[in-house]
């Protein structure tokens, strides 16, 4: 095991021991004034380099306040705690006084008795030198320590006063950057709420599926899912709402992809069928507006078997409300959906000659049933892409919102929000004139929609 240690602590304590009780009592008075001295002048340092440190925390302060005015006061005591136990540690021993004694006019005979002390005058030679030594150390001891002041130089101590001063003006001097970091604290609180608001809009719809599918595309996902980190860390609030914009777009774009006219023909058929008198036709249209896959299958179900257990008047009642709904929906295939069960409520329970094609009753019912599923699945599919749809004009919305109360822009924030609803709010004339329209099952481009002109009577 090393005891190197022990030994150095061991050496260091005795630098201090003076080797003689006479050269101790006459030196004494010195060694006081050096020692007086010494730590005079390490206060100067440590205040020094102590203000120095703590002029240099508050300057970084004003040039970028990322921490607390504290640090600046613990940044000066260390520094101050750090210089005093290193002056601490060099303290002046023994044979530092015996220097300053020789220094001031003994010319070596000081340190020459000192060294004769340690190691013994065995020689008449060395004894008469250690003599020497002594009557001089003890001559010099009687008045001459005057010679070597407590503090000796007074100028020093004007670089203490003059960083004081400094820092003191430091403090009275207005801040001319406190206004703007006070704006940017305030501007990085905002974008840290707008990117926690914008999270909550994203988790919303990032998974987004309609018949087990994401409907929005990898690349966008991705997008959406960096959003809020992009937002915390924009620059400044202008890049962090126009990040917001770019992805309130991409979910306008998204929205435009799928039917936009799924909400609308839903909404029509729910209240349409909720104004037929029968329990029946209000499950379906409470299950519509549910846009549960399973309750539209089972109100679907309940309502067809209800019309076949009644007889050929209720089949009726069905085709026509059918033929109507047809003519009210945009979408094509959930217009020849609705088309192809109205027709298949007519030939049910018909006879042969009044059908005209030969089915007996059993095959029409078979025949209603089969279309009234497959008119299910297309509402199903419809209600589906108007919830997905809904849900990406809520989130548009939302991003809106947030990017107007990120950019207090009043008034062009409004409309940049009613620019984003314009998909999911416009008017109903895309169901009459030329448009895109795309739909669960297929898509129609141009042209007019004739059963929205001629209504129920439209086959």
């Amino acid at each position: 095991m090393n005891f190197n240690w022990v030994k150095n602590v061991k050496k260091t304590h005795h630098r201090y021991n003076w080797p003689g009780r006479e050269l101790d009592q006459a030196l004494r008075p010195l060694a006081r004034r050096v020692t007086l001295r010494y730590w005079l002048e390490s206060a100067r340092l440590a205040l020094l380099w102590g203000l120095a440190g703590l002029g240099a925390v508050l300057v970084l302060l004003r040039l970028y306040p990322a921490f607390s005015p504290l640090i600046a006061l613990v940044v000066g005591g260390a520094v101050v705690l750090a210089v005093g136990l290193l002056r601490f540690y060099r303290r002046p021993d023994a044979l530092a006084v015996v220097r300053v004694v020789d220094e001031l006019g003994l010319n070596g005979e000081a340190v020459t008795a000192f060294r004769l002390l340690e190691t013994g005058a065995g020689d008449p030679w060395s004894r008469e030198a250690l003599n020497k030594g002594m009557a001089a150390c003890a001559h010099f001891a009687r008045g001459e320590q005057s010679r070597y002041p407590a503090v000796s130089r007074w100028r020093s101590w004007r670089d203490l006063a003059l960083l004081a001063a400094v820092l003191l003006v430091l403090q009275v001097v207005p801040d001319h950057l406190g206004s703007y970091w006070a704006e940017r604290k305030v501007e990085q609180q905002a974008m840290q709420a707008a990117a926690r608001e914008a999270r909550l809009a994203v988790e919303q719809i990032k998974d987004l599926k309609v018949n087990g599918e994401n409907i929005l595309p990898e690349e966008v996902r991705q997008k959406l899912s960096d959003l809020p980190r992009e937002v915390a860390q924009a620059g400044d609030r202008n890049e962090a709402v126009a990040k917001l914009e770019r992805a309130r777009w991409e979910l306008d774009g998204a929205r435009a992809v799928i039917d936009p006219s799924a909400r609308r023909d839903i909404q029509r058929l729910a209240e349409a069928w909720g104004s037929v008198d029968g329990q029946e036709w209000q499950n379906m249209a409470q299950a519509l507006r549910s846009g549960e896959e399973e309750d539209i299958q089972k109100a679907m179900q309940e309502l067809v078997q209800k019309m076949q257990a009644d007889g050929d008047e209720p089949n009726l009642e069905l085709a026509a409300a059918m033929f109507a709904s047809a003519g009210m929906v945009e979408n094509p295939a959930l217009r020849k959906s609705l088309r192809d069960t109205a027709g298949a409520a007519l030939s049910s329970g018909s006879s042969a000659g009044q059908s005209g094609d030969g089915s007996n009753p059993s095959q029409g019912d078979q025949n209603l049933a089969a279309a009234a599923n497959s008119l299910a699945d297309t509402l199903a599919g419809g209600a589906a892409t108007a919830s997905a749809g809904g849900a990406l004009g809520s989130a548009s919305s939302s991003l809106a919102s947030v990017a107007q109360s990120l950019s207090g822009a009043g008034a062009a924030g409004a409309g940049t929000q009613l620019a984003g609803n314009t998909a999911g709010t416009g008017d109903n004339s895309g169901s009459n004139s030329g448009g895109n329209t795309v739909g669960a099952a297929g898509t129609s481009s141009g042209g007019t929609n004739s059963g929205g002109a001629h209504g129920p009577g439209e086959t």
